[in-house]
């Protein structure tokens, strides 16, 4: 056996030394080329939220002028990498004038008209937590929306109101702005004086600044919530607080509206409690600190939006008359289960969200009737035409987010109860309510073929995708 020389002993050791660091530095050269995609990529939106990172805390300072027409914001955002990122995306419909990742200041890109990518200095690993601050001024009047969908700010009569579905945040604060994506939510909101700032979760202070030309409303959501679900409320309002079962409860009435119609606007927001606990003896606990609703008086595209904890409500709330303002009570509340509290993954699900709002507002309305949901199932059996029937609702487009998601989504729901029985369809649907997390239709659909031990295929096909109206028979939920 021939003997070494120092040298070879020295390569002896060398050798796996260089494979290592040739293996660190290929592991370095294979981060991804881009900090993030330009949005998530999902259906409908791909623009929208950012990929790699979940938000773990959102924080916003806004600060609006005189006549509201400009506003000026910090937003903090605390986060953990999800991938290797060599820069955390964000969506946010303004420039950005600064930025500081853990404090060091970094530049921001911006990709199109609501992506944002702050530059980190130093590549983040999967698992590292971090602070995002973003500063940043603007106007949102004329703001492009990333759906093409209404413009989630209005301005009229010296009140402003940013709420929409299913996009709003950008227009105010930086986010990852993704209906899967929730977080605890805290925001700052400057105002000038004799004016009212009204968002989500409890009202921490009215006035939280020094300065006597202006008033600092802060406002707090312990719980997670997506982004598309918060909103910002600034004018003249009617407020009353107090306690509702033990919970803090919350009304806003817009100066806008007449006395006598903000007299009917408050007097149907306080029925609030009695709806909860409506839904509650269906569904469970209600998933939230705090109860409350706004009713503006700006003439929104929407009739109203299930803005967590406290939902908008348009002027109809107050003028309508029969059963609409009351349905329309109650739909927004089931959101807080059904849609707030258990999320969407993507928007191509919303059927999940709607259809069962739809339901549980009926629901609602026919026990206090005392009337047969069963009756309301065949009308629409009845009734619903081919433009109600073709399209499909558990992929329905965007087009068709909004149409007949909402009717033929509950009805689906009302022909699963006639066919597993009270009993049991209550039993998975609370199971289901109060389980938070953002999950899919087809997560839905699985979660009642196990609970239920039955084979649903072909009710889930005749109810959710076909393109004619179910069969007429017992194992589609016909109630005879």
């Amino acid at each position: 056996m021939p003997g070494f020389s120092r040298r070879s002993w020295l390569l002896v050791w060398l050798l796996p030394l260089l494979v290592v660091a040739g293996l660190v530095a290929a592991l370095v050269a294979s981060r991804p080329s881009q900090p993030v995609a330009a949005g998530v990529g999902a259906p409908y939106y791909p623009d929208a939220g950012a990929t790699g990172w979940e938000p773990t805390s959102t924080v916003v300072h806004v600060t609006w002028n005189d006549d509201l027409t400009q506003l000026s914001g910090t937003t903090t955002l605390e986060g953990i990498a999800t991938q290797n990122l060599s820069g955390i995306g964000f969506n946010l419909m303004h420039h950005v004038d600064a930025a500081t990742l853990d404090g060091e200041p970094v530049t921001v890109a911006a990709w199109g008209a609501v992506n944002r990518v702050a530059m980190a200095k130093k590549p983040l690993d999967v698992g590292d937590r971090f602070t995002l601050e973003v500063s940043y001024a603007g106007s949102p009047d004329g703001l492009r929306t990333v759906g093409g969908f209404h413009q989630p700010y209005s301005r009229a009569g010296g009140e402003i109101l940013i709420a929409g579905e299913p996009e709003s945040s950008a227009v105010w604060y930086a986010a990852n702005d993704h209906p899967s994506r929730a977080a605890p939510f805290e925001v700052y909101a400057t105002v000038p004086a004799g004016l009212q700032a009204i968002s989500i979760g409890e009202l921490i202070s009215e006035d939280a600044d020094d300065d006597p030309a202006t008033a600092t409303w802060h406002w707090r959501a312990a719980d997670p919530v997506a982004s598309y679900l918060t909103f910002l409320a600034v004018g003249r309002f009617d407020i009353e607080q107090g306690d509702a079962d033990g919970r803090p409860a919350l009304y806003a009435v817009s100066h806008l509206l007449a006395p006598p119609e903000r007299d009917r606007a408050l007097a149907k927001l306080r029925e609030t409690p009695r709806v909860i606990r409506e839904l509650e003896s269906r569904y469970g606990p209600y998933p939230f600190g705090e109860i409350g609703g706004v009713v503006t008086g700006i003439d929104t595209w929407f009739g109203a939006l299930e803005t967590q904890t406290r939902p908008v409500y348009g002027a109809a709330l107050a003028a309508a008359g029969g059963d609409w303002p009351d349905e329309l009570l109650a739909h927004e509340l089931a959101h807080m289960w059904f849609g707030n509290h258990v999320r969407v993954a993507t928007w191509a699900d919303i059927v999940n969200n709607e259809g069962w709002a739809t339901f549980a507002a009926q629901d609602v309305l026919a026990r206090r009737d005392g009337r047969s949901m069963d009756d309301w199932l065949r009308g629409i059996w009845d009734e619903g035409d081919d433009d109600f029937w073709t399209p499909s609702i558990s992929d329905p487009g965007v087009d068709n987010m909004f149409g007949t998601t909402y009717v033929r989504g509950g009805a689906a729901l009302q022909a699963l109860r006639v066919l597993l029985g009270d009993d049991a369809f209550f039993a998975i649907a609370r199971e289901w309510a109060q389980t938070p997390g953002a999950r899919s239709l087809a997560d839905f659909q699985a979660y009642v073929d196990e609970r239920s031990s039955r084979d649903l295929t072909a009710f889930w096909h005749a109810w959710y995708a076909a393109s004619e109206a179910p069969p007429r028979e017992a194992a589609y939920g016909w109630p005879g």
